[in-house]
């Protein structure tokens, strides 16, 4: 995490270097003196200046646990406070909602702070590139992985679980990379995992199945001891799960798959 958030901030300041015309997040000391500004043009009766005017149309002030908060002006008293994030926090913020989104891309990750966090579109974009795991989700292109003896006719019928190994490259405490398409769509799911145990295996499966449904076959490129280990931690968790069953994938597919996913 610690190389990330020095190459993220390394490639702002490249950027803002490069860029004098894009405005740059303000710093703590610079928000200090723009809340001063916004209650002061809060407190002046009668005309303002152009300034204030423009700052109160933007932004208003929050006080959390006797802390001053700048937050995007509301339209109504009920709607989400959006915080402007100072640069400083700017990692603290993304990284989070970066992880939890499964390495999420940059739309992804707009739909899930545009509702608490202003942060520009460009600073989004700068931390995916400066994410190393992302780097290399981008230069990874995917075999055709599916069986094609045969086909899956409904949605969330069969899905396909792997892991990527990241061990030479990884982030803080994650180390490997669980990987699950679902067989007709071919649409995939991607979460981070600190260890290859079937026990957390399974936990992250079970959230990809709360969203997508449970498949009647799980296909896999692992060992069936290791695979039926997933199913049983996965009844374990949810023992409705019974039906789920275990099948081997094509060996000509598992061989292109695991040297695919061969991370060097």
């Amino acid at each position: 995490m610690q190389n990330h958030k020095e190459l993220f901030y390394s490639n702002l300041v490249e950027y803002y270097s490069k860029n004098k015309e894009a405005r740059k997040p303000w710093t703590h000391e610079e928000m200090k003196k723009i809340s001063n500004e916004i209650i002061e043009a809060k407190l002046t009766v009668g005309s303002k200046t152009n300034r204030q005017y423009h700052l109160l149309s933007l932004y208003d002030i929050i006080d959390i646990k006797e802390k001053l908060m700048i937050i995007k002006k509301r339209l109504a008293d009920d709607k989400n406070a959006v915080y402007i994030t100072p640069y400083e926090d700017l990692f603290e913020v993304l990284y989070p909602i970066h992880i939890s989104a499964g390495h999420g891309g940059r739309d992804k990750m707009m739909f899930a702070l545009k509702t608490k966090h202003y942060i520009p579109r460009i600073v989004i974009e700068t931390f995916i590139q400066s994410c190393a795991i992302c780097h290399k989700k981008k230069n990874f292109r995917p075999v055709n992985l599916v069986n094609k003896s045969i086909t899956s006719k409904e949605f969330s019928s069969r899905g396909q679980v792997g892991l990527i190994d990241y061990q030479s490259m990884q982030d803080g405490q994650y180390k490997w990379l669980l990987n699950y398409q679902e067989d007709l769509t071919k649409f995939i799911c991607l979460r981070p995992l600190k260890s290859k145990t079937p026990a957390e295996v399974a936990k992250e499966l079970l959230k990809i199945f709360l969203e997508l449904g449970p498949p009647s076959i799980l296909q896999n490129d692992n060992d069936r001891e290791f695979v039926d280990g997933i199913i049983m931690e996965l009844v374990k968790l949810w023992p409705d799960l019974k039906h789920i069953h275990e099948q081997p994938l094509d060996p000509q597919i598992q061989k292109l798959r695991s040297k695919k996913y061969q991370c060097t």
